[in-house]
């Protein structure tokens, strides 16, 4: 089937190109320095441009070259005919660079507009077929809501621009040069090569070492050019490949010269590439009629997944009852285990947060006990911290000695003397501190007589009262008088004793009286 397919479209090619080849081009061809292409592409832009009247290019061929990547984002690209230079088409006009390039892409060729088009030089003929004045098929008009859109051959429209005409230069008549028939070349009395005696001839651009002498050579870059050997001699060129003229993987991959497998991986939806695709192309599944209802196995469905997975992600679905778990019957004391099940939590991860809760305690860390001494590892037990690191922040607290570093002091020159002040020094502490273990030093001044509390008694008497407020009697007294036993301290000295002596010598003496008198 592929080969009748084959050559009815090779003979359908070959009837339009036959008929079309004497109007088209002009006689011509596309030039050989086509931009965006690559040469291999060539072939390709001889065939769509000058040979046709119906096919086009590869879609997406735009890209597979970089097509986009070649032009100028933030201004007007100018593309001319392929074949004589003249101006086709200008892009972006009227919208920007990014729509322009995202319409092309959409419909896998460059795509123009009426406002984008040089219509001097731009035919639009019956059935919507488009080509230059030149003759060079360009592509179709394919209108749509918006009008006219142009969908253009790439390989057509990527000419250089025409050169300008300038004045005919007197070229001088060349010199003919006739050699004697008799000479001969190389050797003894013969004729060196044409580029020693004919200006017109390349000369060659390398060397080469012959061991004794160096001899001119032409590089690999003239012989491709020039076609000849390293010593300039003509060699034989390898014959043009005829190509089919048929849009098929075959004959596009012979005219950009390479393998059909080769144009099959950049080209794959050519036709007749196909036993190529299959290798890599998964295998076509057929389409799942899904149903319609708003229920899990209808969603699951058209989801592409089982109605189980689908449940999982949405189990308030209709349909989704019988994968729904089982509910979990929880006790209602306000206990650990039971409020850990209501929260659908363990009943660990429940004490984490609620640590005070009846049932936690196997959970919960006990307290620590600390010690209550305003020393180093007292205190850091309390804070939480280890000794090492309390001490970082508080060096000076008692016990942190052995984890702060002694400070570097310099040594300190000390009087010879043994005074206090010289012996001190010689310790490293002060004088005082060394005259409370030293007392009887010169320089240590004499120490005070210890204080001795006095034992006072605990009767609520003045006496004992300003014993222990440590007053006098007759002081406290004064100030409290009522105080039991304050009346001897309150008396007044010298106005008691007269009035004792006065009143007592009287009354004696009259008793003595009396006495005397009473008794006879």
């Amino acid at each position: 089937m592929f080969q009748k397919l084959t050559r009815k479209m090779l003979l359908l090619l070959l009837a339009v190109g036959a008929e079309s080849a004497a109007d088209q081009c002009g006689g011509g061809l596309p030039m050989d320095d086509l931009l965006f292409i690559k040469p291999v592409h060539k072939r390709i832009a001889d065939r769509i441009c000058c040979n046709n009247h119906r096919f086009a290019e590869p879609s997406g061929f735009q890209d597979q070259v970089g097509f986009f990547s070649q032009l100028d984002a933030n201004g007007v690209n100018i593309f001319y005919d392929s074949v004589c230079g003249k101006p086709l088409f200008k892009a972006p006009v009227g919208r920007s660079f990014a729509d322009w390039v995202a319409e092309s892409r959409k419909h896998g060729w460059p795509s123009f507009r009426a406002e984008e088009t040089f219509t001097e030089n731009v035919n639009i003929l019956p059935g919507g077929r488009m080509e230059s004045v030149c003759g060079t098929h360009l592509g179709h008009n394919l209108p749509d809501k918006l009008g006219g859109r142009y969908c253009i051959d790439l390989v057509c429209m990527a000419g250089r621009p025409a050169e300008v005409p300038v004045a005919p230069v007197a070229i001088p008549t060349p010199v003919t040069i006739t050699m004697p028939s008799a000479l001969k070349m190389g050797g003894a009395k013969g004729v060196g090569p044409a580029w020693t005696y004919d200006p017109s001839a390349e000369k060659p651009a390398g060397t080469m070492d012959m061991g004794g002498w160096q001899a001119n050579v032409f590089t690999p870059e003239q012989q491709a050019r020039l076609g000849v050997d390293t010593f300039g001699k003509a060699v034989a060129l390898a014959p043009p490949v005829a190509c089919c003229y048929a849009m098929t993987a075959d004959c596009l991959a012979c005219a950009a010269g390479i393998s059909v497998e080769e144009y099959c991986k950049l080209n794959s939806k050519s036709f007749g590439c196909e036993k190529f695709a299959a290798k890599s192309l998964p295998p076509v599944v057929a389409p799942v009629m899904c149903c319609k209802a708003m229920t899990a196995d209808c969603f699951a469905c058209s989801a592409g997944v089982t109605v189980e997975e689908f449940c999982n992600l949405s189990p308030g679905s209709i349909g989704c009852e019988k994968f729904a778990p089982p509910p979990v019957m929880c006790c209602m004391a306000m206990t650990a285990d039971c409020l850990a099940c209501a929260a659908g939590v363990s009943v660990e991860q429940y004490c984490q947060s609620n640590s005070k809760s009846f049932g936690c305690e196997m959970f919960v860390s006990p307290p620590v006990m600390c010690c209550m001494a305003m020393t180093a590892d007292c205190l850091a037990c309390s804070k939480g911290v280890t000794v090492e690191q309390y001490c970082e922040s508080s060096p000076t607290t008692t016990g942190c000695v052995k984890f702060v570093a002694p400070p570097v002091v310099s040594p300190v020159m000390c009087c010879m003397a043994m005074t206090a002040d010289c012996l001190a020094c010689s310790a490293g502490i002060s004088v005082e501190e060394y005259c409370k273990s030293n007392t009887e030093t010169a320089g240590c001044a004499p120490a005070k007589p210890a204080f001795v509390p006095r034992r006072c008694c605990r009767a609520m008497t003045a006496k004992c009262m300003s014993c222990a407020t440590g007053m006098t009697p007759r002081s406290y007294c004064k100030s409290k008088p009522a105080t039991p036993g304050c009346k001897k301290f309150t008396k007044k000295r010298g106005k008691g004793k007269g009035k004792g002596k006065r009143k007592g010598k009287g009354k004696g003496k009259l008793n003595k009286a009396k006495g005397k008198k009473a008794n006879p």
